[in-house]
């Protein structure tokens, strides 16, 4: 008993010495930050997050944002007809490996930002922000089927 205690002893020491004591690792993971604005209207990352996903076949990952009235309305419905006033931003980064979780990936650069705005027209407006400085890109081919994809989302369910 007194062996097994001496080695459990032994081990939480190690433990403590060479796995918490990395002080000089930075954990803010500044890379995955929506930064410069540039042609966006806000920081979509400040609003409210609705949902993700991860796409394994791309290595990519996305979080769809919301303002104030989209998280309210999917707290209180069950369908897809957002208000007008509604802001949805899908926010898509290219995975990394994590350097604090062995095996674990965190969003790295931001590839796009896809807004969707519903105003009191019967389509949303949509627009996709790609590149370094997230400008403006057109996207005519399958912007229909990609605004329905975004709002179809379910929201995360969390405890």
């Amino acid at each position: 008993m007194k062996k097994l205690l001496m080695i459990s002893t032994h081990i939480l020491i190690l433990i403590n010495l060479f796995g918490c004591g990395q002080s000089n690792v930075n954990v803010l993971n500044e890379g995955a930050s929506v930064l410069a604005l540039n042609e966006l209207p806000e920081n979509p990352l400040l609003l409210h997050p609705l949902s993700s996903s991860i796409n394994p076949n791309n290595n990519t990952m996305a979080t769809l944002y919301g303002n104030d009235l989209a998280m309210d309305h999917v707290h209180a419905n069950n369908d897809y007809d957002y208000p007008a006033g509604t802001i949805l931003y899908e926010v898509i980064w290219k995975q990394k490996p994590d350097s604090l979780w062995f095996g674990g990936n965190i969003p790295g650069e931001v590839l796009s930002v896809e807004q969707i705005v519903f105003n009191d027209k019967i389509k949303p407006t949509y627009k996709l922000y790609k590149g370094n400085g997230l400008q403006v890109k057109q996207r005519a081919k399958d912007t229909l089927e990609r605004v329905k994809l975004i709002i179809s989302q379910r929201l995360a369910v969390s405890p």
